[in-house]
């Protein structure tokens, strides 16, 4: 079970650290998410190609097992929820994992809060065509202790992107005050056909 635990932790959508790396963004800089959102044309399955974050632990644990994760994003039968399952490759089987995100008053703007680490994770829908790719933008915070985590995700529709998308991503990237230099882009090691049990967070 602790080993299970310590996946989902790494490759969830936030990315809890024990110590400070960075400082937070003031407010006037959050992330803003894309004008005019519609979120049933985010819905399906995606990818996540790359990932970048202020999180050394997170960014180590990723060079370890650079696998692409496939997500199905769908509407929840609970009123402004939206759920999010994903499937992890791992040796010898597949891990899923699965988020609540809660609409708030802005579109495009999510929140879940992480019980096992006291952690509430804002997640931004920043840049997306739908049929293509989304990038997201990820600010995690643990309490009490207002450690900060930033997270800059790139998922597809497909395994791959273009290299227009891949200038984009990397632009946003640079505007949360990361290098393009350190991001890791997952690869394709096929899709998880042996799932185990979700476990929700």
């Amino acid at each position: 079970m602790q080993t299970l635990a310590s996946l989902v932790v790494l490759l969830l959508l936030a990315c809890l650290c024990g110590v400070h790396h960075g400082s937070p963004l003031p407010q006037e800089v959050l992330p803003r998410p894309q004008e005019n959102f519609e979120l049933e044309k985010l819905l399906g399955r995606w990818y996540e190609v790359a990932v970048v974050a202020t999180c050394p632990y997170y960014m180590q644990a990723q060079k370890d097992n650079p696998a692409i994760v496939k997500f199905e994003l769908y509407n929840s039968t609970e009123d402004n929820v939206v759920k999010m399952r994903g499937t992890v490759p791992s040796p010898g089987s597949c891990k899923q994992i699965s988020v609540d995100f809660h609409l708030t008053n802005q579109s495009g703007h999510f929140y879940h809060h992480f019980d096992e680490f006291n952690a509430d994770v804002e997640t931004y829908v920043v840049q997306t065509n739908y049929n293509e790719y989304v990038i997201w933008v990820i600010l995690s915070t643990e309490q009490p202790s207002g450690i900060k985590t930033t997270l800059v995700k790139l998922y597809s529709r497909a395994m791959n992107v273009s290299e227009s998308v891949l200038t984009k991503y990397k632009a946003l990237v640079r505007t949360q005050g990361m290098s393009e230099d350190v991001i890791i882009f997952k690869d394709n090691k096929g899709e998880c056909d042996q799932i185990n049990a979700a476990r929700p967070v």
